[in-house]
């Protein structure tokens, strides 16, 4: 097939599973004459709806319909399954979907309205000589989808067919993706690219159809039905023959020119035969050869795929280590900082126990930190493991982890933050304390002493005893202060840890 095949404009393009609409600016792109997007989720349409009047405002030219409805091999109502991963919902129950992935469930069953393509479509317009191409993201359905397009004679309107299927039977009823790829490859469709970047459980393929592949699909079925009629053909002649023998022997005296003629019956019925071996093995070196092609052009794209999942593991592993390397990083910066501050606080100790409190929930708080990065390294190395099948939901998780990264050096800043006012609010009360411990000690050097004595003495009304009261006081309200400072910031870094174990 030549390149300039793939060059002829685009003409009617049908997203069934449209989404929110995340494919429609590479769609507008293209300048196709016509999209059709399909969604059957009642809240994800109307977000379909925004992006669509996005996309005109831009080109106001488009020709852009959006159906609210759920294609089926037939039109009425069905329940559909709303799945917490909205594209994952479907109106096959998803039974072995949630055994099989943990974090996978049905938030809830509604009916939704159901239609056929062929119905659908009746008022579009395809014209020749341009490619037109069907988008099919419907879980479960797709096997029951295709078999219905080629049913209504849709498979001559589509040159291109783009289908994410699951490797494996998820849903009741459904077909995994090797059989739904056998079943467009009968149909004349052949593969041209795998995608499986997004999730390894849940390829997207793109197929093309060959004329000459479903012509020589059309040309074998025409065979064996030759083949059979050959057969049964062969079958008549044999017996007329083996007839013929046994009227040659009881008619032995007929006539020679009544012999000749069995005789050329029975040549022309064997050169059929011959003629019907032929087409067999015609028929079974054209399969072989098709079969061998089929199966070298899988083997390629086998190992291109696992070259390239290969690299998106390195990748991933590599962003995991940065991570780690990073949040050690910050570790030995807060274990710095935490250990000069409990180096200032230590001096003060015995008077100032609150603000050793308050240090030692800044340590609590590093130490939640370690262990929620060690759980998120236990479970990436537990998701990579898993291997092909665990890969989506490990970078799922590791979107969590990324976030829970975030809010631990927020949370790291606001402990650093605390801790320079627990220093300025330490420096502050040691010098109200060195200045009451300097007034104290002037009080008592006020003591009789030899010097003293030839001084005269001081005046009975002198009010230096009510000074120590007053340091008292202001001692006191600092410390009530220190004590509600405290109090608050426990207050505060217990929501914070609800939120994160929520979270997590």
């Amino acid at each position: 097939m030549s390149d300039s095949k793939f060059d002829t404009p685009i003409g009617v393009v049908v997203h069934i599973g449209a989404g929110t609409g995340q494919s429609l600016k590479e769609l507008v792109a293209e300048r196709p004459d016509h999209i059709m997007l399909i969604e059957p989720h009642p809240e994800t349409v109307a977000r379909l709806h925004e992006a669509v009047k996005e996309a005109k405002r831009n080109t106001s030219d488009l020709s852009i319909e959006v159906i609210n409805a759920a294609v089926s091999q037939q039109t009425g109502q069905s329940p559909f399954y709303m799945l917490n991963f909205t594209d994952l919902s479907s109106l096959c129950q998803p039974t072995a979907l949630t055994d099989l992935m943990q974090g996978v469930r049905v938030e809830q069953t509604m009916p939704v309205k159901t239609l056929r393509l062929a119905d659908m479509l009746e008022n579009v317009t395809f014209q020749n000589g341009k490619r037109h191409r069907l988008i099919l993201e419907a879980p479960g359905m797709e096997m029951a989808i295709l078999k219905d397009c080629a049913a209504t004679g849709l498979f001559d309107r589509f040159e291109d067919i783009h289908v994410s299927v699951g490797i494996e039977t998820y849903f009741d009823g459904a077909a995994d993706s090797q059989h739904v790829l056998e079943f467009l490859f009968e149909t004349g469709y052949v593969l041209l690219a795998q995608d499986e970047t997004a999730d390894p459980d849940w390829p997207h393929f793109s197929l093309h159809r060959n004329p000459v592949s479903a012509k020589l699909s059309e040309v074998v079925k025409t065979h064996e039905i030759e083949k059979e009629k050959l057969q049964k053909q062969l079958s008549e002649a044999t017996q007329v023959g083996q007839n013929a023998e046994e009227a040659l022997k009881e008619q032995a005296t007929a006539a020679e020119a009544e012999k000749k003629r069995s005789q050329e019956q029975l040549a022309q019925a064997t050169q059929e035969r011959d003629f019907a071996r032929q087409q067999t093995k015609d028929v079974e070196r054209i399969l072989k050869e098709r079969n061998a092609k089929a199966e070298a052009e899988l083997a390629k794209t086998y190992e291109h795929e696992q070259q390239s999942l290969q690299k998106q593991l390195e990748q991933a592993l590599t962003e995991q280590k940065t991570l780690s390397e990073k949040l050690s990083s910050l570790e030995q910066e807060q274990k710095t900082k935490l250990a000069d501050g409990a180096v200032a606080l230590a001096a003060s100790e015995a008077s100032f126990g609150v603000l050793r409190a308050k240090l030692e929930a800044a340590e609590t708080l590093r130490a939640e930190a370690e262990d929620k990065a060690t759980r998120a390294y236990n479970e990436q190395v537990t998701a990579e493991r898993e291997g092909k099948r665990e890969l989506a939901m490990a970078l799922r998780l590791q979107t969590l982890q990324q976030q829970d990264l975030a809010e631990l050096q927020q949370r790291y800043a606001a402990a650093q933050v605390e801790s320079r006012k627990q220093e300025d609010l330490l420096i502050k009360l040691t010098q109200k304390l060195g200045s009451a411990a300097g007034y104290l000690h002037g009080l008592t050097d006020d003591s009789p002493t030899p010097e003293r004595i030839s001084q005269p003495a001081p005046r009975k009304n002198t009010p230096k005893k009510r000074a120590p009261a007053k340091v008292s006081g202001e001692a006191a309200a600092t410390s009530q202060k220190t004590t509600t400072a405290k109090t608050k910031t426990k207050a505060a870094a217990k929501p914070a840890l609800r939120k994160k174990s929520g979270s997590t």
